[in-house]
C-alpha cells in the first residue's frame, strides 16, 4: 500500500480546536468584502453539487456577498481538492467535497494534497447512503441476485470517481465479500456514473441515493440495496446491504459533504463560514430541500467535523486494507 500521509485523530483535533478558537485580535477581518467561490470537486448532478446548490443562495444571503459555484470535477476530487489547497488562504476560494478528500490520500501518495496539512475543516453540509443499482438488461433485482449474475461475467460497475466511497464500497461488496469480479470504472462524478448504467456500458452503479433517485422511479435503474444502516424512509421496499445476505452483514456506508480552506486561513474565518453555514442550515427551507433530494443535513463545529474525519478516516482505512484498492 502507498504511504499514507495522515496525522493521527489526536492531532487532527488538536488543529480543528485551534481553527474554531475565539476571534482573537490578529484575526479581526472585514471579511467577506468580495464574492466567494465555491468550488464543487464534482460535476454537476452530483452529491457535492446538489448540497451546494441547495444552500449558496441563502450563504450569500447571509454572509452578505456573493457565492458563485464553481464544478471542478476530475481525479476523483484530487483536482479541486489540490486546487484549492494551493489557493490563496484568505477564505474566498472554498472546497466543497465529499469523503473522497479523506479516502483518496489512504489509495495515492499523487493527490496533489495533504489532508492534514493542505486544508482546514469548517462543517459537514450533509450526508447521504450509497444505493447499488443495475441496468434493468441483466435481470437482478437484489444485491445477491446482482453478485450471482456477475460471476464468471465481464461486468462492471461505475461510481463518481477513483477513491469515493462508492468506489470502496462496490469493490468491497462485489469483489470481497461477495467474491465476484467485477471491474470498476470511475467518473467525474455520480451523474456520468448512472448515465453509463442507464445505457447499458456498465451493468451496475453505486451512487449517493440523491443521484440515481430519479432514475429509479423512472424505471430506468433497479435498486439493489441501501448502504444505511436501516431502510430509507422513502425507499422502504430497498432492503439494506446488510440484509442482503449473511455475506453482507454489519455493512453501513455513508457519504458525506464538507467544506474546507485552505491551510493557513485566518481562524475568524473559519468561525464566520462556519457560523453562517450553520445559520443556513438551521432555515427549515434548505432541510426541506436537502431532503427533497434525499440529504441528511448536518452543521456542527468545526471541531466536530473534524473528529468525524478522524473516525471516517480509520474505517476507511481498513477497506481501503481489506480490499486492495490502490489509485496511482
Amino acid at each position: 500500500m502507498l504511504p499514507i500521509r495522515l496525522r493521527s485523530a489526536a492531532a487532527v483535533l488538536a488543529a480543528a480546536f485551534s481553527v474554531t478558537a475565539a476571534y482573537s485580535a490578529h484575526g479581526q477581518t472585514n471579511y467577506p468584502e468580495r464574492p466567494i467561490r465555491l468550488v464543487v470537486a464534482f460535476a454537476p448532478g452530483g452529491i457535492a453539487d446538489i448540497a451546494t446548490r441547495a444552500v449558496a443562495d441563502r450563504l450569500a444571503e447571509s454572509i452578505g456577498t456573493s457565492v458563485v459555484v464553481e464544478n471542478r470535477g476530475g481525479g476523483g476530487g484530487n483536482i479541486a481538492a489540490a486546487a484549492v489547497a494551493k489557493a490563496e488562504p484568505d477564505g474566498y476560494t472554498v472546497l466543497v467535497s465529499t469523503t473522497s478528500v479523506a479516502v483518496n490520500p489512504l489509495l495515492s501518495d499523487k493527490t496533489g494534497y495533504d489532508l492534514s496539512k493542505d486544508l482546514v475543516p469548517v462543517i459537514q453540509i450533509a450526508s447521504a447512503p450509497n444505493i447499488i443499482v443495475a441496468t434493468p438488461g441483466i435481470g437482478a433485482r437484489t444485491l445477491a441476485e446482482a453478485t450471482a449474475k456477475a460471476k464468471g461475467a465481464k461486468f462492471s460497475f461505475g461510481s463518481p470517481g477513483n477513491g469515493s466511497t462508492s468506489h470502496l464500497t462496490g469493490t468491497y461488496l462485489f469483489n470481497t465479500l461477495s467474491g465476484a469480479d467485477v471491474t470498476h470504472i470511475g467518473y467525474r462524478g455520480g451523474a456520468p456514473a448512472v448515465s453509463d448504467t442507464v445505457g447499458g456500458q456498465t451493468q451496475f452503479a453505486v451512487v449517493p441515493v440523491p443521484v440515481a433517485a430519479g432514475l429509479i422511479q423512472g424505471g430506468q435503474l433497479v435498486p439493489l440495496a441501501v448502504t444505511s444502516a436501516t431502510r430509507l424512509k422513502d425507499w422502504p421496499n430497498v432492503p439494506t446491504v446488510a440484509e442482503s445476505g449473511a455475506v453482507f452483514a454489519g455493512y453501513v456506508d455513508e457519504t458525506w459533504v464538507g467544506v474546507f480552506l485552505p491551510a493557513g486561513t485566518p481562524p475568524a474565518i473559519v468561525a464566520k463560514l462556519n457560523e453562517h453555514f450553520n445559520k443556513v442550515l438551521a432555515e427549515p427551507a434548505t432541510e426541506a430541500r436537502l431532503r427533497t433530494a434525499s440529504l441528511e443535513k448536518q452543521g456542527g463545529s468545526a471541531a466536530s467535523f473534524a473528529q468525524y474525519l478522524a473516525a471516517e478516516t480509520a474505517k476507511w482505512q481498513r477497506v481501503v486494507r481489506e480490499t486492495g484498492v490502490k489509485v496511482d
